[in-house]
């Protein structure tokens, strides 16, 4: 359905979010019931998870069957005008010049990064039907890592090996695994999977691998990364690559990069019966490539 103004309905002036929400005159002619106050309002990002909805129904004729309407927060039906507001959600309404406003919120209110769907149908005493439906989104969590500040080695893990060509099936692993798969696309992705990366080579003492290189950071390993995936989840993903990270590991004295005795630590690792060993010898073994590389200028 179009606006009024310049734009699609919602999106405009005329289109139902406007300025805050709000839709001023010109009203659209003819007898429909239309919505003039929409908050959050359509597409709306970094909502606050306690936000509080405000819907505005007008009606030309002064004659909106006010008991009808009925509002559904993701197809929950959370108020109807003839039995009031669901037990989760708590509000108030008022009816003045034409315009029916509902003002609400959900009392223990929403996910982070959540997205709603509202839907809003109304009618008049003369059987003409308003049905809208939108949505927004729910703002992450303000402590989670926002993958904007990056340190170098995590920079440098996103690319590709050059020397270290037997740990590239791992880095692409971890980098499709160390994170959640979320309902909506997961922004800066790559930089946040860098980060869990990270995290977890300095989950263990293995992580001694890395002094050479001076890549402690301790803000970057206090950092939350909302959508890190369970180290149990990333064990199972490498356990259907072990021959690859045993070729990783062999890889490392090959090169002449690391001596024998890393080699029996590494093997030690990956047959340890805690899987927060296991996860983090490929962690270290992929920092240490990286940071190896970037020495030598590869």
């Amino acid at each position: 359905m179009t606006g009024w103004g310049q734009s699609f309905w919602g999106t405009g002036v005329w289109g139902g979010d406007g300025v805050l929400g709000t839709l001023d005159p010109p009203f659209p002619p003819g007898d429909t019931p239309i919505l003039v106050v929409r908050y959050p309002y359509a597409r709306q990002v970094d909502v606050v998870e306690d936000t509080l909805f405000a819907i505005g129904i007008f009606d030309a004729n002064y004659n909106l069957d006010s008991e009808f309407t009925a509002i559904y927060v993701d197809d929950l039906l959370v108020y109807h005008g003839g039995i009031g507001f669901d037990a989760t959600y708590t509000g108030r309404t008022t009816y003045v010049a034409g315009t029916s406003r509902i003002v609400f919120t959900r009392r223990t209110g929403f996910r982070y990064g959540q997205r709603i769907k509202i839907r809003v149908v109304a009618r008049d005493t003369n059987l003409n039907y308003l049905d809208d439906t939108w949505e927004f989104t729910v703002r992450a969590d303000p402590t989670c890592y926002t993958g904007l500040t990056p340190l170098s080695i995590e920079l440098a893990l996103r690319d590709p090996y050059t020397l270290f060509l037997a740990l590239e099936p791992l880095r692409e692993l971890m980098f499709n695994n160390v994170l959640r798969i979320q309902n909506t696309s997961t922004d800066q992705a790559v930089n946040k999977a860098a980060r869990a990366i990270y995290q977890l080579a300095y989950a263990t003492e293995l992580s001694t691998l890395q002094n050479p290189y001076g890549t402690l950071d301790s803000a970057a390993l206090t950092t939350k990364v909302c959508e890190k995936q369970t180290v149990i989840n990333v064990d199972l993903a490498l356990n259907k690559q072990r021959a690859d990270v045993v070729n990783a590991i062999n890889s490392f004295k090959t090169l002449g990069v690391l001596d024998e005795a890393y080699s029996k630590i590494f093997h030690d690792y990956l047959d340890s019966s805690l899987y927060l060993y296991r996860v983090s010898l490929v962690a270290n073994m992929l920092l240490f490539a990286k940071s190896y590389e970037l020495a030598a200028g590869l």
